[in-house]
């Protein structure tokens, strides 16, 4: 981005067209100057660029294991989604055993309740009728004495 001295003094003639040396001189010199700085900026601009295309190779670098986790994490959690699935089909399939079971369970206590009354009320006939019999051996053994 040299500039170019013919440049400098075509543009700092006089009016009267004599050219001041000591203008060119300061404007030469307020140009390398710019020059310099300008070459300073594209050189940190060209660092800053370097710089930054590092950062973004480490981060494509990067970025191949981060997918493939993404990948592996997204089969899991479908493999686990149906595993859910399943799991939630059997426990609905259990809770319906369960009720079936427990409403066995109760006809079950009900006859077994049934019965129990049924042979306690057995028991009571059979003592009765064993009373009753024995009364009456009794009562034909005392007829059978008095004859």
């Amino acid at each position: 981005m040299e500039l170019d001295i013919s440049e400098v003094i075509e543009h700092t003639t006089l009016a009267n067209g004599r050219l001041s040396r000591r203008m060119v001189t300061e404007q030469l010199s307020a140009a390398r100057e710019e020059s310099l700085q300008l070459r300073l900026d594209v050189a940190r601009k060209e660092a800053e660029l370097k710089h930054v295309k590092e950062r973004l190779k480490l981060a494509q670098d990067s970025l191949e294991p981060l997918r493939q986790e993404a990948t592996t994490l997204r089969e899991r959690s479908h493999h686990l989604g149906d595993t859910l699935v399943q799991h939630q089909q059997a426990l609905t399939t259990l809770r319906q055993e369960l009720s079936s079971a427990q409403e066995a369970a109760s006809r079950a206590e009900v006859l077994l309740e049934s019965a129990r009354a049924e042979r306690d009320q057995l028991r009571e006939t059979n003592m009765r009728l064993e009373r009753d019999l024995a009364a009456l051996r009794q009562e034909k053994g005392s007829q059978a004495l008095c004859r």
